[in-house]
């Protein structure tokens, strides 16, 4: 319903709403790790006490770790197309603070949405700075990581090799789960389950367990989802923008199947749509 409002002013108020909680929540979550506050905790929000190391990360006034991926995902989209389409510079040093905060949430996913969001619009806006500039800075800053860090390159690297794939530690031992269910599949499912799917089984990668849900119904749910986006999101940069989404959503969990990045999906389509005096281009 709230899509179809078709009211600028409401628009602005959607966006400044939007934009506020991404402010407020970064803030929270760059407070919490420099401070050690217990309550913006990822993983120990109740600061309880436990024999087994405990993963760093904040994820501010967010109520769980799992949708924090989603939501700064739809966050750092928003403000990129603010600074690069809609030329509000002024929000630079907010995208920076957003950015900042969603790598303190210590989840792998948020880094890879950074990464893959930053590599987009630096090569569509900036193509000379990409080439020029942000690939070799970044090719030397992985260098000098790798050299600055290398006790713990040498324990990723022991990980992998005790997991036999890096895809275990990209996807946080989420690809080990679905090499059980694999199978498991392959041993007890018949025509009925690959048309029906079973809901039992629980993978937290979004794209697999909506066909575990839904069967092949996943393919409709997908197409409602794509045609909600792009009726709503006008952008030349929405297909991208949707694709990573998409990638997000095949190896981690709470992107496209959650109740809580919907909201903040909803808030970022309101968003797409011209508050300002300028126009931007629309394919």
């Amino acid at each position: 319903m709230y899509l179809y409002a078709d009211d600028r002013v409401f628009a602005i108020n959607v966006k400044k709403l939007f934009e506020y909680f991404m402010i407020v929540n970064s803030v929270c979550v760059i407070v919490g790790a420099v401070f050690k506050i217990s309550l913006f905790s990822s993983y120990n929000p109740g600061n309880k006490f436990t024999d087994v190391e405990l993963r760093f990360g904040y994820k501010g006034l967010l109520i769980g770790i799992n949708e924090v991926t989603g939501v700064y995902f739809l966050g750092i989209a928003h403000f990129y197309r603010e600074v690069l389409l809609y030329k509000r510079n002024g929000k630079i040093f907010v995208l920076l603070l957003i950015i900042v905060a969603a790598v303190l949430t210590g989840t792998k996913a948020s880094v890879l949405a950074i990464l893959l969001l930053t590599a987009y619009y630096f090569y569509k806006y900036f193509r000379k700075f990409f080439f020029l500039f942000f690939l070799p800075v970044l090719s030397v800053s992985i260098i000098l990581l790798l050299t600055r860090y290398f006790y713990l390159i040498t324990a990723f690297l022991s990980t992998v090799a005790q997991n036999d794939s890096i895809m275990f530690v990209i996807t946080g031992g989420r690809s080990y789960r679905v090499a059980l269910f694999f199978e498991y599949i392959s041993n007890n499912w018949f025509l009925p389950s690959y048309i029906l799917g079973q809901p039992q089984l629980y993978t937290e990668t979004d794209m697999l367990d909506l066909y575990f849900f839904f069967g092949i119904g996943s393919i409709l749910y997908l197409i409602i989802y794509a045609q909600l986006f792009f009726k709503f999101e006008k952008t030349n940069d929405r297909i991208p923008v949707f694709i990573m989404m998409l990638i997000l959503a095949s190896l981690s969990g709470h992107i496209i199947q959650s109740a809580v990045v919907p909201v903040f999906l909803i808030l970022f389509l309101i968003s797409s749509k011209d508050t300002y005096t300028s126009t931007p281009h629309v394919a």
